[in-house]
């Protein structure tokens, strides 16, 4: 899938189904909070909740540097990794991804990851769904599948707020069902330098049969 005007690009597959594992297993271990807010804010707008990834763990950094290079950018300009997860009910009303933010802070792009199965039939709900795009008056929805990763330009080519890319993550409406997601934001200016831009991290292998 892929939208030209605002550009949306859907990666397939851009995780593997262990580093997707991964990842959640290290968001549990870092703890997961209620979600805030692009002000900041929790309330009912946002009732998910999140946690960021150890960015000096090698495989995050590994990740942190492949989601760079797909969204063309540099790898200075990735902010800490952050991991949300639906529970039943739980929702992101529509908003834009770069809300009254300084010029140095624009976040220009998002790639939004797949960490989980269970939902891509749409029968249990958890969508992404850009309120502003699609046809006949229906969104455009993008529906969870495990590995996979929606991409966005949050501004246009004039450096224009693009409020075509209004999103919101749809409720999960299946008793026992979770969505897990990665966000992946890239700023307009470079972040401080931190560990995990300096290492050369490398990916989960998978096992070999003796």
């Amino acid at each position: 899938m892929r939208s030209e005007s605002p550009v949306l690009t859907q990666l397939a597959p851009l995780l593997l189904a262990e580093e997707c594992d991964y990842i959640i297993e290290k968001a549990k271990g870092s703890g997961r909070e209620p979600s805030q807010t692009g002000e900041g804010v929790v309330d009912d707008y946002r009732t998910s909740t999140t946690s960021y990834l150890p960015m000096e763990d090698p495989v995050v950094a590994c990740l942190a540097n492949r989601l760079a290079t797909v969204a063309g950018m540099p790898p200075s300009s990735v902010e800490k990794l952050q991991v949300t997860a639906y529970e039943p009910g739980q929702e992101y009303k529509a908003h834009t991804d770069d809300p009254k933010r300084a010029p140095a802070q624009k976040r220009l792009r998002t790639i939004f990851a797949h960490l989980s199965d269970g939902l891509a039939d749409g029968s249990c709900g958890g969508a992404t769904s850009f309120t502003k795009l699609g046809s006949g008056g229906n969104p455009l929805r993008v529906f969870p599948h495990k590995g996979q990763a929606v991409m966005w330009s949050n501004y246009t080519p004039e450096g224009k707020l693009d409020t075509r890319t209004e999103h919101a993550g749809e409720a999960v409406t299946c008793a026992g069902a979770t969505k897990w997601g990665m966000n992946a934001w890239m700023r307009s200016e470079a972040l401080p330098k931190a560990p995990w831009r300096s290492r050369r991290p490398r990916s989960p292998q998978k096992s070999r049969a003796p």
